[in-house]
């Protein structure tokens, strides 16, 4: 407004200036629209200015932002298993988290063998256990099954075993072999429940039905899925078809009703009663499984073992608790781990004799 009045003055100067031959009028008139114009450019310029420095602020403000929720949508996305699993496909994912485990270790040939030698073999495994109880009794062998001379040198091994897991089989399999190549084969590959090495006996050796039952017997195998507990029975694919067979002696116990539960949160328990040679003084367990919370057991008691040391190696974070019952001259030693334990983890036990 104060620009415009001040144009109309100097141009109202210089006409009457002009019209009149007046020479100040002129002069002042010209000096106020030279004014004028300043005026009008300098307030131009910093308009303008002003203008450049809001939007550049702006965009500036306006281009964090963005990254900031860039940032925020795409940690989001990581964070999110649903949007994972849409996203990336399991063999991306795999890459992503071998690339990952190198960054981590600044080592590309640790990581790579890291990922493949352990992480890749953890992945095989479909089963997970969970609260895992193996209780290992050693006694005096009786009976009239076997001579004298045999009873002197073993012992009657019973092995009860119970464990939490989510059912994804139908069958379940014990076997023991008298050969440790076959021995060692059946555990890498997973299909037993329970696998055992009878390396004392011949490995043609071939046995009755009636004498296998003695070498190892399968006691009984329980599968409870809420409170309804299913007594597994043995079927036609076990070993024994006939009266005779030769080892590896295979047993597998089933329930029609298994495929109901398939994937549901059950406990699964066994009992077994095998063979261990005395004056081998060791006896070895093994995790097959992916398994968190464990607990071992070996109970000794009137069987002429003096002491037993324990070697434990588990594949796990954590140290496992060795504990020897009662204090005072132990009959049983138990070791506990509360975490995570890996497959080829397990325990020896070694004895000496009073």
């Amino acid at each position: 407004m104060v620009i415009f009045l001040l144009f109309s003055l100097a141009i109202g100067l210089l006409w009457l200036g002009i019209k009149y031959k007046n020479l100040l009028l002129a002069a002042l008139g010209g000096g106020l629209l030279s004014t004028a114009i300043i005026s009008v450019t300098f307030q131009w310029f910093t308009v303008w200015e002003t203008e450049q420095r809001l939007h550049h602020l702006f965009k500036t403000e306006l281009l964090k932002q963005d990254i900031r929720i860039q940032n925020k949508l795409l940690q989001t996305l990581i964070l999110n298993k649903a949007a994972i699993k849409e996203i990336i496909s399991s063999s991306e994912g795999d890459n992503i988290l071998k690339l990952l485990i190198q960054q981590r270790l600044n080592d590309d040939r640790m990581g790579d063998e890291i990922y493949k030698g352990f992480l890749q073999e953890i992945f095989k495994h479909q089963s997970r256990w969970y609260n895992r109880h193996h209780t290992t009794t050693l006694s005096i062998l009786n009976g009239e099954e076997f001579n004298q001379d045999f009873k002197s040198r073993h012992y009657r091994l019973t092995i009860h075993v119970v464990y939490e897991t989510y059912l994804r089989k139908i069958n379940f399999n014990y076997a023991y072999f008298s050969c440790k190549e076959k021995f060692d084969k059946a555990v890498a590959v997973g299909d037993y429940e329970y696998s055992f090495l009878m390396d004392f006996l011949p490995k043609e050796f071939t046995i009755s039905q009636k004498i296998s039952k003695f070498l190892f017997n399968v006691k009984y195998v329980k599968v409870t899925h809420r409170f309804n507990e299913l007594v597994l029975k043995e079927n036609i694919l076990s070993s024994f078809q006939t009266e005779q067979a030769k080892l590896p002696c295979t047993y597998v116990y089933t329930h029609n009703d298994l495929k109901k539960i398939t994937g549901e949160r059950v406990t699964v328990e066994y009992l077994i009663e095998t063979l261990i040679p005395k004056y081998d003084q060791r006896f070895f367990t093994k995790i097959a499984w992916p398994t968190y919370g464990t607990v071992d057991s070996l109970i000794y008691a009137n069987t002429g073992i003096k002491e037993v040391s324990v070697r434990e190696f588990f594949v796990s974070s954590q140290r496992a608790k060795i504990q020897y019952l009662p204090s005072e001259n132990p009959c049983s030693v138990e070791v506990s781990i509360n975490e995570w334990v890996f497959p080829e983890s397990g325990i020896v036990y070694v004895w000496t004799f009073e």
